[in-house]
């Protein structure tokens, strides 16, 4: 097993925005790890922090974010869950939403999803867009 590679990261903060500083920090680390440029760095970061933003928007009282960054061959992905529950997840017409549209321009995809019973968003940054 090579272990001289990257390897996913998953950092977890209380649930509240003044932590979401650290979340871009981690990512924007392991961006640079695998050779992003600065330019690209910088709208990984803001991608976090605005999927980080609508996951906290979400009624419930969470205890803990987290956010899985994924690298690979081609880039890096990057979940933002919380420990909370929801019923209702994607909610209706949020893929026309501002948050959507903010994250389609940052990154080269984005889903809405779920982690087991919380809210999720899941983003790809690559390395050479359009690859």
């Amino acid at each position: 097993m090579d272990t001289s590679g990257p390897t996913d990261v998953v950092v977890s903060v209380p649930a509240r925005p003044e932590f979401m500083q650290l979340l871009r920090a981690a990512v924007g680390s392991v961006a640079a790890r695998v050779d992003f440029t600065y330019e690209a760095i910088d709208d990984l970061r803001i991608a976090v922090d605005e999927a980080c933003a609508r996951i906290l928007a979400v009624p419930g009282t969470p205890a803990t974010l987290f956010l899985r960054i994924i690298p690979e061959e081609s880039g890096i992905q990057v979940v933002a869950y919380t420990d909370g529950e929801v019923e209702e997840w994607p909610p209706e017409r949020l893929e026309e939403s501002l948050t959507a549209k903010i994250l389609d321009a940052l990154t080269d995809g984005v889903t809405f999803e779920r982690v087991g019973t919380s809210p999720a968003v899941r983003i790809l940054k690559l390395t050479t867009p359009g690859s």
